[in-house]
C-alpha cells in the first residue's frame, strides 16, 4: 500500500511541477522584455506568491503548488523553487502534502531536488493509513521513475516508526528500499 501510494504521488508531483514550469516558463518569456543575452548567470524568469492548480479534463483539481518565488536560469535551465508547497490530489479523498524549505529542477525536468525539512504526508483514508515521511533531501530522476537519497529517511504510520540511511524508490513499480541502518519501532497508542 505505501509504495503505491508513494508511486502515485511522485509521479502526480512531477507532472505536476512539469506542467507548472512549462506554464511559467510561457508566461515569463511573454513578460520579461529584457534580454540577458550579456549576463548568462542573470534569471531569465521569475514569479512570487506562486499558486498554480492543475486540472484535469474533467475540470477537478489534480495538482496545486504553491510557492513564496520561482526563479528560472536560462543559462542552465534551472528554476528555484522557494518554499514549495504541493497538494497531490487523488481518486481517494485525502491528498499528498509535500512541503520543503527548497526546490530545485535541472535541465528542464531532468532532476527535481527537494531540500531542508522535505516533509511527505497523507492522511488516512480508505486506501491507506496516515503516513509521513521526513528527510532533508529526495532527487527525482522523472525520465528513469528514480527517486533517492543518501540522507536519513523516517517513515511514520500509526504505531511504527521506520528509519533508514539512504533509499531509493522505483516509481515504475512503487518498490522503496532503504539502504542502509534500518531498524524500526513499534509506538503504541497512548
Amino acid at each position: 500500500m505505501r509504495s503505491l501510494s508513494l508511486q502515485k504521488l511522485t509521479i502526480s508531483l512531477l507532472l505536476g511541477i512539469a506542467i507548472t514550469l512549462s506554464v511559467c516558463s510561457i508566461l515569463f518569456s511573454k513578460h520579461n522584455a529584457v534580454s540577458n543575452k550579456d549576463n548568462p548567470n542573470q534569471p531569465d524568469a521569475f514569479i512570487n506568491q506562486v499558486v498554480s492548480t492543475t486540472f484535469s479534463r474533467m475540470g477537478t483539481p489534480i495538482l496545486i503548488i504553491q510557492s513564496l518565488s520561482m526563479t528560472h536560469y536560462a543559462n542552465n535551465d534551472t528554476t528555484y523553487i522557494d518554499k514549495p508547497h504541493v497538494i497531490v490530489f487523488r481518486r481517494s479523498p485525502q491528498p499528498w502534502k509535500v512541503d520543503a524549505l527548497h526546490a530545485l529542477a535541472t535541465h528542464g525536468m531532468h532532476t527535481i531536488q527537494f531540500s531542508d525539512h522535505v516533509v511527505v504526508f497523507h492522511a488516512a483514508d480508505a486506501e491507506a493509513t496516515t503516513t509521513t515521511l521526513l528527510t532533508e533531501a529526495l532527487t527525482i530522476f522523472p525520465e528513469t521513475q528514480q527517486a533517492q537519497t543518501n540522507l536519513p529517511v523516517t517513515i511514520k504510520q500509526p504505531s511504527t516508526i521506520m528509519h533508514g540511511v539512504g533509499m531509493l524508490s522505483n516509481l515504475k513499480d512503487g518498490t522503496i528500499r532503504l539502504l542502509s541502518q534500518t531498524r524500526g519501532e513499534y509506538v503504541p497508542d497512548a
